[in-house]
């Protein structure tokens, strides 16, 4: 157990220059997600080697800057309110969807079955966010 603390305390440390690097200028918004946490989903995301992020509950957009600062494969983020901020952003590999976040998930984990899917469930919040992860680990492969 110790060596395996070890090879992942190791392996995020390889992630941390670049993410300071690249996420310095970026300010914390209130009732936005900390750099901690965004530190981890980039850090997971490397690890694992996805090649898709799917964000759902943007609001302000921070998390969804940030995330995009860092990662380079196709970003697909999911709003109810189809004029949040984050449906403004602008840049290539980035998509938004306006909706239910079950739905656009579940047809995008069908639509990309060899795809290595990275998973953010931003919101909805509480007891609905379990009932999505649940909802989308019952497809097979997702690991939210």
């Amino acid at each position: 157990m110790i060596n395996k603390k070890l090879n992942m305390n190791l392996t995020f440390n390889n992630y941390i220059t670049e993410y300071i690097k690249k996420t310095r200028d970026i300010e914390y918004k209130h009732n936005g997600a900390f750099k901690s946490e965004i530190f981890i989903l980039y850090a997971l995301h490397k690890l694992f080697n996805c090649n898709l992020f799917i964000e759902s509950g943007l609001d302000n957009g921070v998390s969804t800057e940030t995330l995009l600062s860092l990662i380079d494969c196709e970003y697909l983020g999911i709003d109810l309110n189809e004029n949040c901020f984050a449906s403004k952003i602008d840049k290539l590999n980035f998509k938004f969807y306006s909706g239910d976040s079950t739905k656009i998930i579940q047809d995008h984990i069908l639509n990309n079955q060899d795809s290595k899917i990275s998973i953010f469930i931003d919101g909805p919040k509480n007891l609905q966010a379990i009932e999505l992860k649940n909802k989308l680990l019952k497809i097979g492969r997702a690991h939210v």
